[in-house]
């Protein structure tokens, strides 16, 4: 009996010791960690989830201005270089977009220019797929409004955000020219609890 035993207790340390050698130099899974390591200093990180939401929103602006520019409407976003404490403390400089303005040319709206409309969807679509909340005032005549209204509309209902996107209309002076401005509903979304 003790002889079988002996044996049994040799296969089951060379199953062990074989499973362990397929894993060497791999990442071991969670359940084979030690969770007390990460019990010694709670994760309290807010920093990076901010940091990922706003490198994302900069290269979509990026992206939007650019697939704009091919449409012949012109843009140009707004992307500051700040610098932000880390949960650390510690100072990083950032790129923040803080919105984008998107001229609207008369004579291709009057025209009703296939560009100009997929680049008024496209902004509507922008807007809607950010992180927070975000807001497009758009500065066009009151005839102008309905045609607006529905290009942006189409775009809104494409985006994959979570938050309803805020639109804004305002009037448009005599001399004024057309466009809209896409940015964050709350002034803080770009800054964050980070400000210094």
């Amino acid at each position: 009996m003790k002889w079988i035993m002996v044996v049994a207790g040799i296969i089951f340390l060379s199953a062990c010791a074989n499973e362990s050698s397929k894993n060497e130099g791999a990442t071991p899974r969670p359940e084979n960690s030690a969770p007390l390591a990460y019990a010694a200093k709670p994760v309290s990180n807010l920093f990076a989830p901010w940091l990922v939401l706003r490198d994302r929103d900069v290269a979509d602006a990026r992206s939007f201005d650019a697939a704009i520019h091919k449409e012949g409407v012109p843009v140009a976003s707004e992307i500051s270089r700040v610098a932000q404490k880390n949960d650390e403390g510690r100072s990083l400089v950032v790129d923040i977009w803080k919105g984008t303005n998107m001229g609207v040319p008369p004579p291709m709206l009057k025209k009703r220019s296939p560009g100009l409309q997929h680049a008024v969807t496209l902004a509507g679509e922008f807007a809607a797929s950010r992180g927070a909340q975000a807001r497009i005032a758009v500065f066009v005549s009151e005839a102008d409004k309905p045609l607006v209204r529905k290009w942006l509309e189409s775009g809104l209902a494409k985006g994959r955000g979570q938050y309803p996107t805020e639109l804004q209309w305002k009037g448009l002076k005599k001399g004024d020219l057309p466009f809209l401005r896409i940015e964050p509903a709350d002034p803080l979304y770009a800054f964050g609890p980070f400000s210094n």
